[in-house]
Parts: structure tokens; sequence; C-alpha cells
């Protein structure tokens, strides 16, 4: 089980903000953490002079100046004697800063907001996602405040045990939360090249499915958490469309998810089913779960 205490939020200033700040007080008044950074990367820029007049007093904004308009946004959405709140602006390239300070900060969970309307292309690049030594969480842009069913793609691996672990975490602070374990499972290759009826292979494989599932679920400490099983035969390209179909179809307010992979590079360079349901989904929070304590070494050597 991952255990989120300390986050770290980027913001931009655009109008996505504002319904991710509000999330992110929602989920922090469940998950406790330790601390929250809200932070800002302004980028060098240079005002012409025929614009400085527009500018109040003819200044151009400080790291300062922009810090105290960043506390305005975010206090509002917590008590004003909650210490563990802090609000950072930095400068530079947004994406490589913002790597660097989640790494210096010791950073659990990355929360960003994934915009559908608003103007600007959204705070991070995917590069930032993918290098990141933490888990990662996508807010689609005006996401209510609601948390009553997680869905969680298994594979039966473990990565996916902690995926579904930290999910019960979740779970556990909300009575009414319940989790669906979703499953994609797909024919044998030999389908394609004898006569054997199609239905029966996909009983067959749906069956054997269910087995290893049942003996999966044995080796995870479900808390007593409700946790329904689905499984999905494989008819789309990707798994990433079920996962983003079956969670819509369920209503669910979240998708849980391991990075996943068999190698060291893969798990800390996101699978790419689990990089694609980031991209395709818009409209449910998708959370990427990844285990930190494996993924410092490389840092270490891909920034000396």
């Amino acid at each position: 089980m991952e255990t989120f205490t300390r986050w770290m939020v980027g913001l931009d200033f655009s109008e996505a903000d504002e319904p991710l700040i509000e999330y992110v007080a929602y989920l922090a008044h469940y998950l406790h953490p330790q601390q929250i950074y809200f932070v800002h990367v302004r980028k060098p820029f240079e005002v012409p002079e025929e614009m400085k007049k527009y500018l109040p007093d003819g200044k151009i904004p400080t790291r300062e100046s922009i810090r105290v308009e960043l506390e305005a946004r975010v206090r509002p959405y917590f008590h004003q004697d909650e210490d563990h709140v802090i609000c950072k602006v930095y400068e530079g390239a947004t994406d490589f800063q913002l790597w660097r300070e989640a790494y210096r900060h010791d950073i659990d969970l990355f929360l960003a907001g994934s915009k559908l309307k608003s103007h600007g292309r959204g705070l991070l690049p995917q590069k930032f996602v993918r290098k990141s030594t933490g888990s990662v969480c996508f807010v689609p842009e005006g996401y209510g405040r609601t948390l009553r069913k997680i869905v969680v793609p298994t594979d039966f691996s473990e990565d996916a045990t902690r995926a579904l672990s930290t999910a019960v975490a979740v779970a556990q602070q909300k009575d009414d939360c319940r989790l669906v374990c979703l499953h994609v499972y797909e024919l044998p290759h030999a389908y394609y090249y004898d006569q054997f009826p199609r239905q029966r292979y996909a009983e067959l494989m749906e069956g054997k499915a269910r087995q290893e599932y049942e003996q999966w679920i044995k080796n995870v400490d479900t808390q007593g958490v409700p946790i329904e099983p689905i499984f999905r035969l494989l008819e789309y390209p990707y798994v990433a469309e079920h996962i983003q179909r079956e969670a819509e179809a369920q209503q669910a307010d979240l998708i849980l998810m391991s990075s996943g992979g068999h190698s060291l590079l893969s798990r800390i360079f996101l699978g790419s089913e689990a990089g694609r349901i980031v991209t395709m989904e818009k409209n449910i929070p998708v959370m990427i779960i990844k285990e930190k304590d494996r993924n410092i070494g490389l840092w270490e050597i891909l920034t000396t």
C-alpha cells in the first residue's frame, strides 16, 4: 500500500485551478496529508514597454506578489491556521522545476488539473508525469467533490496488489465508498487458427480469469471494504479504452491503477496503458500509483 503524506499540487492561474484546489481540500479532509505544497512555476518573461502602463503601479509581478495571489486562491478552502498548507512560486522550465522540487520535498502524490474547456495547455506535459518518482493524480476540470466508487484495473500482479491496497486505504475513510476490480482478458492466439467456437473460448478464458482473481484476492487485506470483480473480454484495441468505458458505465469517482510493467524502466516511466488512460479519460480523476522507493536511484543517475 502506498501512503500519501506529502502532496504537491500544480497550479497555473487558469480557470482549472479553483476546482482542483477544491478537490484537493476534499481529499485532504479524508486522507489527512502531513503537508500540501501548492506550487506555480513562473517562466522567465519580459513585458514590452508599451504594456507596462497597464500593470498596477507599472510594476512587473514578482515571485512574492504571485505567491501572495496564490495564497489568496488556496486559503479559502482551508482553515487559516493549517500550517501544513504551503504555497510556493518557482522560476524556470515548468516540467523540470516541478520534477526537481517534487524530488527535493519527497512528494508522495502530485495532483494536477486536466483541462477541458479553459484556455492554456495545462500545467504538466506528459514527460513530467512519466518521469515522476511519486504517484500522480489528474483531476478533470470542473469535477465535483465525491468519492463513492473507485475502479481498480488489475492483472493480478504485485503492482496491481499495491494499487488495490491503496484503494482500500482510501475507501476506508468513507463509509459509503465501494471498489470495483476490473480485469480485461483476451482470447489466446490459437483462436484465430482453428475452428474452436469463439464463445467457448471466451467462457474458458473468463473462467480462468475468475480463478486467478480468487487466488489473488486472498492475498489482499481488504479490511472489509466491499469489492466487486468485473471481467471483460478485450474487444477494443487497447485495455485503456475498456477501463475508460467501464469506469464511466459504473459512474466511478476515481480510477486508481498501478503504472505496472515488469522492468525497472517500465515501472518508472508510465506503462503504456496507464499513460493512455491518463490521455483518454476526461471525465473522471485518474490516479497512477508508483512505488517511489524503487525510483530514487534512477532519478539520481539521470540528474548527475
